[in-house]
């Protein structure tokens, strides 16, 4: 090219002007929002990869919303912020909460170390969370008065039967399991089985207020005994 023809050139892009700046100010200008052009004050790009359906589902919503699909992502964010702290609290509120106590069951004669005072027990009655005897050992064990939270066991005794029961309180105001609730309720049914309707509507109501089972189950015993 020689020297003539670069002069040319060179007062044809005079002639042009200035480069125009419009392209590089719209692109560090701010989005705006479609209905009212107001400003948003989102200027920092975010360059996110989604699958098919759920870019369909985005914009689907935000046409409904009249909004843009940023709008659509940053109130979810919100949401998420919200369930975040609600279940951070939750679970403060449960560390914070005191554990309920495992109730302790009761075995008979076992060879033990009691794990609260440290002393060696042989045949001797123990508490222990463990389910059953045979996984006694991987719980620990409390002799009768280290018991931590002893459970509430039957309270059945007669004067031919002084064995403990060792089944666990059904009925706490009478402390009494199932079984022998049931068999005081029996025996006690029994003893009103020719009383008159006044009088067994009288010993009903003492029922429901008593909590002393021995006295119905005596009562029946002297009217067997008679």
């Amino acid at each position: 090219m020689n020297k003539w023809k670069k002069v040319k050139q060179l007062r044809s892009l005079e002639i042009l002007g200035e480069a125009p700046q419009e392209a590089s100010q719209n692109l560090q200008a701010p989005e705006l929002a479609p209905s009212d052009k107001r400003f948003t004050g989102r200027t920092k790009p975010l360059s996110l990869k989604a699958k098919p359906e759920f870019h369909r589902e985005l914009k689907k919503m935000a046409t409904e919303e009249n909004c843009l699909m940023i709008e659509i992502l940053e109130r979810a964010l919100e949401v998420y912020k919200k369930s975040m702290i609600a279940e951070t609290k939750s679970k403060i509120t449960q560390k914070s909460q005191p554990k309920k106590a495992q109730p302790l069951n009761q075995f008979w004669k076992v060879n033990f170390e009691c794990d609260k005072c440290h002393q060696r027990f042989e045949r001797s009655t123990v508490y222990s969370p463990a389910p059953n005897l045979d996984q006694l050992s991987q719980y620990p064990t409390y002799c009768e008065d280290c018991g931590e939270n002893k459970p509430e066991f039957c309270s059945f005794r007669t004067k031919t039967n002084q064995a403990p029961c060792p089944h666990f309180v059904f009925d706490k105001k009478k402390q009494l399991c199932r079984s022998h609730n049931k068999q005081v309720w029996k025996k006690f049914h029994e003893f009103l089985s020719d009383k008159s309707v006044s009088t067994t509507a009288a010993w009903y109501e003492a029922w429901n207020q008593s909590n002393d089972w021995k006295h119905f189950w005596n009562s029946a015993e002297e009217k067997d005994n008679e």
